[in-house]
């Protein structure tokens, strides 16, 4: 199995970062919506909501990224599992390949990680990267 450092980030946070700033802001037709609506209808979710929630990517905490999580991409395709996690990232292991990715690259869709990019996409810049020491 080859294992290298890659240092792509870029790859793999910046094809969901659109998504990331559409979650935290409100649309036009929230921003202008009049406060007088009833309470109860503030405070109870949309229909679908919960379905919707699911579905959007948000950015992971540091403490979501745990040994052993399955890593998707964002159709829900599996990557690989977290194999060992550090302080500057997390080695996913996909089978062929082993990759260190920064923590700031993972995303969560409901209690699944994420990244930006396909198995087969990862495993080849892996394999385009410098080779570590350990390999």
């Amino acid at each position: 199995m080859i294992f290298r450092n890659i240092s792509f980030a870029a790859a793999l946070v910046l094809p969901f970062a659109p998504a990331l700033a559409q979650d935290q802001s409100a649309t036009p037709a929230e921003q202008a919506s009049p406060a007088t609506e009833p309470a109860a209808s503030q405070t109870a979710p949309a229909e679908g909501a919960t379905a919707a929630a699911a579905d959007t990517i948000v950015l992971a905490q540091p403490a979501d990224v745990k040994v052993g999580a399955v890593v998707n991409d964002q159709d829900g395709q599996n990557v690989g599992t977290i194999e060992t996690v550090e302080a500057d990232g997390a080695v996913i292991a996909t089978g062929k390949v082993k990759g260190k990715v920064p923590l700031s690259s993972f995303g969560k869709k409901g209690e699944t990680l994420v990244v930006g990019i396909s198995k087969s996409d990862f495993e080849a810049a892996v394999a385009q990267s410098t080779p570590s020491a350990t390999q």
